[in-house]
C-alpha cells in the first residue's frame, strides 16, 4: 500500500478509503439499471392493482352492510 501511495503522490490513508468504498460499492457497477426500473415499474403497478381491488372489496362490504342491516353506522 505505501509503495503504490509514493508511487502516485497518494496518502496511504486516502488509499485505504478509496479501496473501502470501491469494495461496498463495486456490485453496484454490475447491476443493470434497466433491469432494476423494469422490476420497480412491475411492482408499482401490482401495489396499484392491489389498492384497487382493496377499494373494491370496501365498497362490496359497505353494500352488503347496508343491505342486510348490520350496519353500526346507521343505527
Amino acid at each position: 500500500m505505501a509503495q503504490i501511495a509514493s508511487e502516485y503522490g497518494v496518502h496511504p490513508a486516502q488509499l485505504s478509503q478509496w479501496k473501502k468504498t470501491a469494495l461496498e460499492n463495486l456490485a453496484s457497477v454490475f447491476v443493470d439499471d434497466r433491469k432494476v426500473a423494469k422490476q420497480q415499474k412491475a411492482k408499482e403497478a401490482e401495489i396499484e392493482r392491489l389498492y384497487a381491488q382493496v377499494g373494491k372489496l370496501s365498497t362490496q362490504l359497505e353494500w352488503v352492510k347496508k343491505k342486510s342491516g348490520i350496519d353500526p353506522e346507521q343505527r
